[in-house]
């Protein structure tokens, strides 16, 4: 007897559109985190000491024109531009409540210019050249510190920044350069933390204070005196003290602050 011969039956699949797998959605779910994170902008040293041989536009800061566009800058080189920026955290991440970034970096083809010599021309500026949310530069502005004093006597100040060592201040020369900011020894008592500065001193990035040094001015220093506003979205309050000319002043301690 024949066998009938048995042929094996191969599964074959249609094609279909329906049938072709889609690609799996999770296997995107990176691509906007893989966004590039953004880095803190660092001014170069030689621009920070163009900078110091200038005015501050506050104690701890400056605020500043260069080739993009306006900046704050802090003692420690630490700056943020007040326009958007692709790459370096800005004023825009600073109102979202994106934490300040930890990596920093420079820009070799960065162009500091002349820092605004106060707060009130720095806020004129802020105003009138940008749209700006009033939460950081407010609406009434800064006021100008229109006490003016020639000191009877030597007086110590205190000066809060950020960085170890005052780029204001040549130890060679012993002279504290015009335009510098400082407070009172009074005051100090007030800011003892270097968020709680941030907040005293109305200054523009929030990054903590992290050294308070002493200076003794002499006798016949001229010096203006007034109260720091509310600003830059915090609340003011301080006491601060502009030198008026270049002065030899006598350099004491320095201690460091905690953040809080």
């Amino acid at each position: 007897m024949k066998r009938k011969k048995r042929t094996s039956k191969v599964a074959t699949f249609e094609k279909h559109p329906h049938n072709v797998m889609a690609p799996n959605p999770s296997s995107r779910k990176g691509s906007a985190s893989m966004k590039r994170q953004k880095v803190l902008l660092q001014i170069r040293p030689g621009s920070m000491t163009d900078l110091a041989a200038g005015p501050e536009t506050g104690m701890e800061f400056y605020v500043a024109e260069s080739s993009k566009g306006l900046l704050v800058i802090l003692e420690n080189s630490d700056a943020m531009p007040i326009n958007k920026d692709p790459i370096y955290f800005c004023l825009e991440d600073l109102l979202q409540g994106v934490p300040v970034p930890d990596q920093k970096q420079q820009e070799p083809t960065l162009i500091v210019h002349n820092a605004f010599a106060s707060r009130p021309l720095a806020v004129q500026a802020l105003q009138t050249v940008l749209t700006i949310s009033p939460a950081y530069v407010g609406t009434a502005g800064a006021i100008p510190l229109i006490a003016k004093v020639t000191l009877p006597v030597c007086t110590m100040f205190v000066r809060y920044i950020s960085s170890p060592t005052d780029h204001r201040f040549n130890p060679g020369t012993k002279i504290l350069t015009a335009g510098t900011y400082l407070t009172s020894q009074l005051d100090r008592h007030h800011a003892d933390t270097g968020f709680g500065s941030v907040g005293r001193y109305a200054l523009p990035l929030p990054i903590p204070v992290t050294t308070v040094i002493e200076y003794t001015l002499p006798t016949g220093t001229d010096i203006e005196v007034g109260t720091v506003a509310p600003l830059f979205g915090q609340a003011g309050g301080g006491v601060e003290i502009k030198l008026v000319n270049d002065t030899v002043a006598h350099q004491g301690f320095t201690y460091p602050l905690p953040p809080y």
